[in-house]
């Protein structure tokens, strides 16, 4: 699963910056010996892909992530929020 959204966010990012996907997987390529695995290669081309269509990187102020963990522990853990270790209980 990291490795999935790691990718994504590989190809997101270099696509933000300029880079092409083929140059993007062809990088991808080269650090695997050649060849990457085609799941992966789908997840660097996904998130390119994401960006080249419109979709906008963000960044969060880090000063609040211990807020929002305390958040999280104040009410239980059920945040509603994706990823905040809440909801799906």
């Amino acid at each position: 699963m990291y490795d999935a959204f790691g990718n994504f966010e590989y190809g997101a990012t270099g696509a933000a910056a300029g880079y092409s996907n083929r140059t993007l997987t062809g990088m991808g390529d080269l650090l695997h010996g050649g060849t990457n695995n085609p799941i992966n290669t789908q997840d660097i081309t996904s998130g390119a892909n994401a960006i080249n269509n419109g979709g906008t990187l963000s960044t969060i102020d880090s000063s609040q992530i211990g807020n929002v963990a305390a958040n999280a522990n104040s009410n239980g853990g059920n945040t509603g929020q994706v990823g905040s270790g809440g909801g799906g209980k």
